[in-house]
């Protein structure tokens, strides 16, 4: 069992003895649960798979305003964390669970968020620009003034998510596959979240509710098409 209060104090102590004493220790399990480290500067601290959820409703875990640019946070468990105006800024949060976390006002531009899991999560005024939200799940969460400029959302699941970014990430996910669209292939359909675009290198974006949908709309014009689903790519050209 890891002495949870020795390794809030380790942590504290600095960067450099803390990412030294994870190479001696590689094997330990990181339980900074409940901990404060409120305005603590961690820039490019190893956290791969730590834990530092709130335990309990009472007892927050608080990273408010740390410096944990380019931390290595893998795999953690970050569930119901304070991470209000944290410095995320290209961390590596890949797989990571951030399930109800509080970061309003955070920076995660150029983070890497593929495959974690925000759902619930308090966002409003954080910055994701640039940041890779690849099968990320963002489902019921409120995207009202977050900044997704450039974001990569390739088969993000944003069902249910509230605010105006959701247009905004619709946006980013349409300039994305424009990219994508090969020559002689009139649209480039994609599943986010929860429903279907057929994206065209210039005209207006179609959504649908179903692949069925989508793919009846493409046929029955005489569109070609590729697809683009759950990360795959797949050359299914009429």
């Amino acid at each position: 069992m890891p002495d949870n209060r020795e390794q809030s104090a380790r942590i504290r102590r600095g960067v450099g003895e803390w990412n030294r004493w994870r190479r001696l220790h590689p094997t330990e399990t990181i339980d900074l649960r409940g901990a404060n480290l409120r305005g603590a500067d961690l820039p490019g601290a190893n956290l791969q798979g730590a834990n530092i959820s709130s335990p309990i409703r009472t007892i927050m875990t608080s990273l408010q305003e740390a410096n944990l640019q380019g931390a290595n946070l893998q795999g953690a468990n970050l569930h119901g964390v304070v991470l209000t105006r944290a410095n995320l800024r290209g961390a590596n949060l890949q797989g990571a669970s951030l399930r109800r976390a509080a970061l309003a006002g955070a920076n995660l531009a150029g983070a890497d968020l593929r495959g974690a899991d925000l759902r619930q999560a308090w966002l409003d005024g954080a910055d994701l620009s640039q940041a890779d939200l690849e099968n990320a799940n963002l489902s019921d969460t409120d995207l009202s003034g977050v900044n997704l400029d450039g974001a990569w959302l390739d088969g993000a699941n944003l069902g249910g998510t509230r605010g105006r970014s959701t247009q905004q990430a619709d946006s980013s996910l349409v300039e994305f596959a424009r990219n994508r669209l090969k020559p002689g292939v009139d649209r480039l359909i994609i599943h986010n979240g929860d429903r279907w675009l057929a994206v065209h290198r210039t005209e207006a974006t179609a959504y649908f509710a179903s692949w069925a949908d989508a793919l009846g709309w493409c046929e029955s014009n005489g569109l070609r098409f590729d697809a683009l689903v759950e990360g795959g790519y797949d050359d299914d050209d009429d």
